[in-house]
């Protein structure tokens, strides 16, 4: 999806689609100028919306006539009204299952007035929507957790692109009531305010992508293992220090893979790029490199302008040349040893990817779970007695790598709840019915029994504003059954939301859409944290770096990382002291807003019976 595009233009796009209101019963003016006040000139409708009103308020006696359109548009509720009054006229009628749209006007004729008022409904076509589209709303309908908002909502132009199709019919569901009244954060997404500039932008969850058949879909092209990468992840900072020019800025290096082109070349976490293809980055050089780092071609190419040591001065130039390699989520893992003597296990995961299965359809061995299997064993051997989860920058992924993960860590057995996760409440009619499979709802999903447990009654997480979704659950899951989870660091995203894969193929392309269609809930039924999770212990990382010159970004797993050393000091009975929340001592240099990448992430379950592809 958007592939070849930037990203800052992608936000843009959603937040224009966002802002579209397709209400069809918006208030009347409360106070008319003229004999008639109506709601509305102009409806639309989708083929399977059946009813919609208009409201009327009126300063004359009125009446109404159907001048067109009447013999699909049906009786209206109202045909005159009296002075002083206020009147919703409700039309019902049937769904459009031809292959034109139609037409119908209505005309309102106020006492003593020459002009009519006129209101025209249109309603389209279900036969105008074909190939990738139809599949789209045809799966929305039937998969979408909020499938009846989209029942509801206006069916959008039938020859956008798909990608636009679908975020179109996701806010037109919004705009329907797609969200949970007790939840009134996730409807698909959430908004998120530039600390900044004040603004605001609406990020979608549901998503679309599609490559030439026969492919995978990107980063992942020769397997579920393999990814096409430079090999390290960064965040976008703008650079408005006194001795700096405003409109500056560099990308701060978080983690680099063993191995991997950045690597061998010496990239580290902590250092700076201030150039891209020798020239200073702005706002759209930054889009540029966001793109290229994040999704390359295998043997892309790009030189990169580096600052060892945060002393704002350049220190080497590197050309980097992307190519496929394993690229398992476990960065980093250790076994440290507390200045108290204990033995604390320390885990970085930058997503929940299952890898290739190298077992069968149904007893799959994934490669990259069975990799956090033989680490947590290593763990075990080792003698750990505290583990320290670091998900800082993970943005989620697989239900089923979430379980073993939690399995793995904590005192808990297959008789406990993992997850509840609840669909809409049409899913058995959609739910792989050629096969007779049916799914609970909401369906549970237990601990499993993990031979290489530490089984441990408290778990330490490292988490952010950039851990979602599955990192999330992480919390979630263990809190719903009592075991102890101390969250060190920042509020999280909070996305308490998950996506089922779809599939199909149209015209020489094969399409993936993970639209959201279940809501996640732990064993006591928590589900709510669409604010994100608070820390117990607030410590942004990226202090030192952001507010002082020279200022150091520790390697993961160094003691002397913020988070991490936080955390060793809490196993040892220490105090940990937070940071000010306010932020006025980051004003000097700001990290730009995350460019949200549908991509990676989300939170995807597989169901057992087939858990060998997304």
């Amino acid at each position: 999806m958007y592939n070849g595009r930037g990203w800052f233009r992608f936000l843009s796009v959603i937040a224009t689609v966002a802002a579209i209101s397709f209400s069809c019963d918006e208030p009347p003016a409360p106070t008319p100028t003229k004999g008639l006040s109506i709601s509305k000139t102009e409806i639309k409708v989708g083929y399977n919306v059946v009813e919609t009103s208009l409201s009327v308020v009126a300063r004359l006696d009125w009446t109404l006539t159907v001048t067109e359109g009447d013999e699909w548009l049906g009786v209206p509720s109202v045909t005159f009204g009296e002075k002083g009054s206020t009147s919703t006229i409700r039309f019902n009628f049937t769904e459009n299952g031809g292959e034109t749209a139609r037409r119908a006007k209505v005309v309102l004729t106020a006492v003593g007035e020459e002009e009519p008022y006129e209101c025209v409904i249109t309603q389209t076509a279900k036969g105008m929507l074909s190939g990738v589209n139809e599949w789209i709303y045809n799966e929305m309908l039937g998969w979408y957790y909020w499938n009846d908002a989209v029942k509801a909502a206006e069916l959008p132009q039938a020859e956008l692109p798909y990608d636009q199709f679908l975020l179109r019919l996701v806010a037109n569901a919004y705009n329907k009531g797609a969200y949970d009244e007790g939840n009134p954060r996730t409807f698909d997404g959430y908004i998120e305010e530039n600390p900044n500039t004040g603004a605001r932008q609406r990020y979608y969850y549901s998503y679309i992508t599609r490559t030439p058949k026969g492919t995978r879909s990107l980063p992942r092209l020769a397997s579920e293992s393999i990814a096409t990468t430079f090999g390290f992840d960064f965040k976008i900072i703008t650079m408005t220090r006194d001795k700096l020019p405003t409109g500056i800025y560099q990308l701060l290096v978080t983690w680099v893979r063993e191995g991997s082109p950045a690597y061998e070349k010496g990239l580290r976490r902590g250092m700076w790029i201030s150039k891209y293809n020798g020239a200073e980055m702005n706002i759209n050089l930054a889009e540029t490199a966001w793109d290229m780092i994040k999704y390359p071609g295998n043997g892309s190419q790009m030189t990169i302008t580096v600052d060892f040591d945060n002393d704002r001065e350049d220190d080497a130039t590197w050309s980097l040349t992307a190519t496929e390699m394993t690229a398992s989520p476990i960065i980093h893992h250790d076994v440290l040893t507390t200045a108290g003597g204990r033995k604390t296990a320390y885990l970085f995961l930058s997503e929940f990817l299952l890898g290739d299965n190298k077992g069968t359809d149904r007893n799959p061995k994934y490669e990259f779970v069975e990799e956090l299997r033989t680490v947590f064993q290593e763990f075990k051997t080792k003698g750990a007695t505290e583990l320290i989860i670091d998900l800082r920058y993970n943005p989620g992924g697989y239900v089923y790598t979430c379980q073993v993960l939690t399995s793995l860590a904590a005192d808990v057995d297959g008789s406990k709840v993992f997850s509840q996760m609840k669909r809409n409440p049409n899913i058995n009619d959609v739910w792989q019915p050629e096969y007779g499979w049916r799914v609970d709802n909401p369906q549970k999903e237990y601990f499993l029994k993990e031979s290489a447990t530490l089984g441990l009654p408290r778990v330490y997480v490292l988490a952010t504003e950039d851990s979602a979704s599955a990192s999330e659950f992480v919390i979630n899951s263990l809190r719903g059954v009592d075991i102890e989870v101390v969250h060190i660091g920042t509020t999280t995203n909070g996305k308490n939301v998950g996506m089922d894969h779809r599939t199909d193929s149209f015209g020489g392309w094969d399409y993936e859409m993970k639209p959201i269609t279940f809501r996640i809930y732990n064993a006591k039924n928590e589900s709510d944290y669409t604010e994100g999770f608070e820390p117990q212990h607030y410590i942004r990382e990226l202090r030192d770096a952001l507010n002082n010159i020279g200022g150091v970004l520790y390697p993961l797993g160094d003691k002397n990382e913020r988070l991490l050393k936080a955390a060793l000091t809490h196993i040892d009975g220490g105090t940990v002291t937070s940071d000010p929340t306010t932020r006025a001592d980051d004003q000097s240099m700001q990290i730009v807003p995350r460019l949200q990448d549908p991509r990676r992430g989300g939170m995807i379950y597989i169901p057992r019976q087939a858990q060998t592809t997304e």
